[in-house]
């Protein structure tokens, strides 16, 4: 993906951090620098710390994909989640359905991983006569970060982990093309839903349609060419009696 900077590798996967991520992590800066440089620091901080569970739950979709035989090339950071690059995911509904609910599932296990570690801090939280630590707001917030990602993942608009298991679940009975068309269909009225709500509510919500959107048209485009690939007929293959040329051969009529 252009504009973005490498982060180095993990499980032989390539990080990589877009540009515009670094702006998110500006512009939560100074919406809090009001209330003074240490919950504007703060603030950042958490903004680093959702994305470390975004970044667990992509390596969770690359690694469950490298054991079906599918490569992950990368996982690219962005300020609207996180996107993991796969050589090409499978169309057996089985497997992608693994591979798209193992991602909230990731995300549900760290809000029970911090809820074990942290239960003094929730607590503290709902207790309404001792007020929190920064520390303890901070892990419930965390908890809550979690619970939120692993549902809005859920939701069934492609290319999301619930249109993905949508699709998948579809595919049982209608194939894998038709399937995906009604997802990308689905996905394409949730993400309308989102731009209009973005402009009365949130400009994220904005973005995040406007992404889907165009995922929805990427995974459209996708299917229809595997969907040809798988249909190539057969005298369209290269024939086992081919001959290699060099570059000096010469071809003559005979």
């Amino acid at each position: 993906m252009k504009w973005s900077i490498n982060a180095g590798r993990l499980f032989g996967i390539q990080f990589r951090i877009h540009v515009t991520f670094f702006l998110l992590l500006l512009y939560v800066f100074f919406s809090d620098i009001k209330e003074g440089f240490g919950q504007a620091g703060l603030s950042v901080l958490f903004v680093c710390a959702i994305f470390a569970c975004v970044v667990i739950h992509e390596l969770s979709h690359s690694l469950v994909a490298r054991h079906f035989g599918r490569e992950p090339k990368s996982i690219t950071l962005l300020p609207i989640g996180g996107v993991a690059a796969i050589d090409m995911m499978p169309t057996k509904p089985s497997q992608e359905i693994v591979i798209s609910i193992v991602g909230p599932a990731t995300n549900i296990a760290i809000a029970i991983l911090l809820v074990l570690f942290g239960g003094s801090s929730i607590a503290a939280a709902l207790n309404k006569s001792v007020n929190p630590t920064t520390s303890q707001l901070f892990i419930v917030n965390l908890i809550v970060a979690n619970i939120v990602l692993a549902v809005f993942n859920l939701i069934p608009a492609l290319p999301m982990d619930g249109g993905r298991v949508f699709r998948s679940i579809l595919a049982l009975k209608f194939g894998f093309l038709r399937a995906t068309l009604w997802a990308v269909t689905v996905g394409k009225v949730i993400a309308v839903l989102f731009v209009v709500l973005g402009f009365f509510y949130n400009p994220w919500l904005v973005l995040i349609g406007l992404f889907i959107f165009a995922g929805a048209n990427s995974e459209r485009q996708q299917a229809i060419y595997l969907t040809m690939l798988a249909q190539r007929p057969p005298d369209l293959t290269i024939p086992p009696e081919y001959i290699n040329l060099n570059q000096d051969d010469r071809i003559t009529r005979q």
